[in-house]
């Protein structure tokens, strides 16, 4: 019988430790649990309302962030109204308009619980989408400062904030668009030791490829526009310097010690068109006509002369098109400005295009203005630029 009580000993001086050091916690609040998180409830609400101009809140919808961040205004009242405005708006005047609430799950969730059709556009699924794109429009927000608040999304996880806004929403957004729309459809080029190197850019995501920087892997840095340049969703080591935002001057994006810098590159001409030209003396080189020569005397007879080469083609908009009969054939091209050479342009290739396949003996029209490339970019007649081969001088052709 003794040795049975012994057995028992440790497990019943267990549970009295357990049960001393709960009645020890318990002790340390003279609230219970549930009156704690009322408050703090209170107190979010409080907070949400006190900012007379709304909060700026920094929104990247997706759990990977793979499509970048957006900028929400929210405006709160007391009677669980919501004023929001998006950068993704035509027109920043008038606010959309819904119910909001903080409530207990979790912590103290701001959960914008009527449709909205900006505070929702993320979340709200689609026959094409049918999980939306990955956002939230429920956060857990706690109080960082008195100008700062921090929100988890419930779904995603993100960490995201609202930093109080002191000017108008109007002013705040249009600055923001001014910024997002001297970077959105440029190049980057991150400055390093050996010159430029390029990163690529897309969805509101910056990526700095694997060995660029002696990195071993891939680095993608999801960004959001500011009023001064662009934040990053989490702080990233860039040339051994810790890097949180960048400011846009001049065609740059730079931090605060001007140790990162990454160069905002146009072309000299807007190739988002399709400019038109032809292998004619007058529009191109010598050298590009014989090497199109021999590509039609090639493709021509292969479909009967139902499908012939024109000597009228496109360039822009993403690719080089060729006119055949009443069809077209294309590859894509990649049309970028040059970092520090603002009136030089650099043609690469992309992927083949509409009935590449079918036209093999069009390649060698589509690598001379590859290897010819980088072009200086003579605008002295903005309808008719002339680019001319920086290494190659003779090779030289006219875009109307």
């Amino acid at each position: 019988m003794k040795n049975s009580i012994q057995k028992y000993i440790p497990f019943i001086l267990l549970c009295m430790l357990f049960i001393s050091c709960n009645d020890e916690n318990e002790g340390l609040f003279d609230t219970s649990a549930a009156e704690r998180l009322d408050k703090n409830i209170t107190e979010v609400q409080n907070k949400l309302i006190s900012s007379d101009n709304g909060w700026v809140f920094e929104y990247f919808p997706h759990r990977e962030q793979n499509i970048g961040g957006y900028n929400f205004i929210v405006k709160f009242d007391d009677k669980n109204n919501v004023e929001a405005y998006s950068e993704t708006q035509t027109d920043f005047s008038t606010p959309v308009s819904s119910l909001y609430d903080v409530i207990a799950r979790g912590g103290s969730l701001l959960t914008f619980h009527e449709n909205n059709s900006l505070l929702h556009e993320f979340s709200t699924p689609s026959p094409s989408e049918y999980q939306a794109k990955g956002g939230d429009y429920e956060f857990i927000v706690s109080i960082v400062d008195d100008n700062t608040l921090k929100a988890k999304g419930a779904v995603t996880g993100n960490n995201l904030f609202l930093r109080k806004l002191t000017t108008t929403p109007q002013e705040y957004l249009t600055k923001v668009s001014q910024i997002s729309n001297n970077i959105l459809g440029k190049k980057l080029f991150l400055k390093i030791d050996s010159g430029y190197a390029n990163l690529a850019f897309s969805n509101r995501n910056i990526t700095i490829t694997k060995g660029l920087i002696g990195n071993t892997e891939d680095i993608t840095i999801p960004i959001v526009f500011t009023t001064t340049g662009v934040r990053f969703y989490s702080p990233i080591m860039i040339n051994g310097v810790e890097v949180s935002e960048l400011t846009f001057d001049s065609n740059k994006l730079i931090n605060e010690s001007a140790s990162v810098t990454i160069e905002v590159v146009d072309t000299p001409i807007d190739m988002s068109i399709s400019w038109v030209t032809a292998a004619r003396p007058g529009f191109m080189p010598q050298e590009f006509i014989d090497v199109f020569a021999v590509a039609k005397a090639a493709h021509d007879p292969n479909f009967g002369g139902a499908f012939p080469l024109s000597d009228i083609f496109n360039i822009g908009n993403s690719s080089i098109t060729f006119r055949i009969g009443g069809a077209i054939a294309s590859h894509g091209l990649d049309f970028s400005g040059v970092p520090g050479e603002p009136l030089q342009m650099s043609i690469t290739k992309a992927n083949p295009g509409t009935n590449w396949r079918f036209v093999p003996s069009f390649e060698p029209m589509v690598d001379i203005f590859i290897d010819n490339s980088p072009y200086n970019v003579d605008i002295t007649d903005p309808t008719a630029p002339i680019l001319t081969s920086v290494a190659n001088p003779t090779f030289a052709f006219v875009l109307q």
